[in-house]
Order: C-alpha cells, then sequence, then structure tokens
C-alpha cells in the first residue's frame, strides 16, 4: 500500500523499495512481486520483470495473479506462442475467467490463421456473447471476421467501435471487416481513424496502411 502511494504522488524510487521490502518480509505472498512486476513493466524494463515474476512463481507455482502477469509480458514481448501456452493453462486453472478467455481468443485470432486455432478462438469467444463487455464484442467480432463470418462480425465490431472510439485496434477491425463487405466508405472512415490513433504503434499502423490501399484511399 505505501508502495502504491508512493507511485500517485509519483516517486517510482521509492515505491520501488516498498515493494522489494513487501516481497523480503512476505516472500510468499504474490503482491508484492505483481507490483514491483507492473512498476518494472511501466518502466519499460521487461527482462526484470521477467525476473521478479519468476521468483515469485518460485515461491507460489500455481498464483493465477502471477501466472496471468506472466502471460500479459509475453504479449508485451511480442512471444504470443508462449503468451496463448500461458492462457490456455490460465483456462484450466480457472475456466470461467472471461478476461483469460478474451485473451486468449484474441491472440488465437490475432496472430493464428489455421481452422483449429480459429474454432478454438470462436468456441472460447462465444462464451463472452452474454457479458456486454466491448472488448469482448471486439474480440468475438473479429474472430467471426477471421473465419469468414463478416455479416456476424459487423455489428458486434461496430458496437464496439461505438463504445471505444478512441481505440485504434477495434477500428481497425470494423474498418478491415467493411472491407471485406465492400463497404469501402466506411471503411476508409474508420481505417483513417485507426491510422490517427496509432501514431505511437508503427506494427498496428502498416496494417491500417495496408488496408486503406484496399478501399482505393
Amino acid at each position: 500500500m505505501l508502495g502504491s502511494t508512493q507511485l500517485v504522488r509519483n516517486a517510482p524510487d521509492q515505491a520501488l523499495s516498498s515493494f522489494k521490502a513487501a516481497i523480503d518480509q512476505q516472500p510468499k505472498r504474490e503482491v508484492g512481486y505483481t507490483a514491483l512486476a507492473n512498476l518494472y513493466i511501466r518502466q519499460n524494463d521487461q527482462a526484470e520483470a521477467l525476473k521478479v515474476i519468476q521468483v515469485g512463481l518460485r515461491e507460489q507455482p500455481e498464483s493465477f495473479a502471477l501466472r496471468l502477469a506472466l502471460a500479459g509480458l509475453f504479449e508485451l514481448k511480442g512471444d504470443y506462442d508462449a503468451a496463448i501456452t500461458e492462457y490456455e493453462q490460465l483456462l484450466k486453472q480457472q475456466p470461467g475467467s472471461l478476461v483469460v478467455a478474451n485473451n486468449l481468443a484474441s491472440l488465437l485470432s490475432d496472430y493464428r490463421t489455421d481452422k483449429a486455432s480459429l474454432d478454438r478462438a470462436y468456441t472460447i469467444a462465444a462464451g463472452l456473447r452474454k457479458a456486454q463487455v466491448p472488448q469482448f464484442k471486439d474480440t468475438l467480432g473479429w474472430v467471426h471476421h477471421q473465419r469468414g463470418e463478416h455479416k456476424a462480425a459487423l455489428p458486434l465490431l461496430e458496437e464496439a467501435a461505438t463504445e471505444l472510439p478512441n481505440i485504434a485496434l477495434v477500428r481497425y477491425h470494423l474498418g478491415v471487416t467493411y472491407v471485406a463487405v465492400g463497404d469501402n466508405a466506411k471503411a476508409s472512415e474508420q481505417l483513417k481513424k485507426a491510422l490517427e490513433l496509432a501514431a505511437s504503434d508503427n506494427q498496428l499502423g502498416e496494417k491500417v496502411k495496408a488496408a486503406l490501399k484496399k478501399t482505393g484511399s
């Protein structure tokens, strides 16, 4: 708690010391490890974050919070296969976790193209339908799109973009789906907005530019 307060006060060095002290005093509790790892991630020090999580997992190998942090760190590092493997294990551990289901389905539909992976993504994402969370709508809509079910994808992606207007990836998903159904005017509108929002994400920006070319823009 002291470390978190110090972070709010913009004193990261003090917070670092507090989180380390919490770990030293209670090495079996996961909260210190997750707080310290998150701080390192905020500082863009993924290597140190990974070390902290690994130390925590040696103390608490079944910790859901630490394994979730590990999966998220793999995503940040671009190690999507490792992230998928970790999320699969987490879903076995807590099959009712909608966050894990969403993250796993999203990764499978974004970074795998084989039918088995897309079918798996759909099976997982279908359980998100009743939650009415915009991020979940985006995931399910994108899975439909990747399976070639563009008309089923559109209403979900339109709702997600309305509720999350400032998320570049959501705009991109909707724009690409408009391309797929032949509505280039709407596709161009969404993709241009996605390109604006993705100014600091070169990888997504390149995908948006490639999609924009298909609209004739």
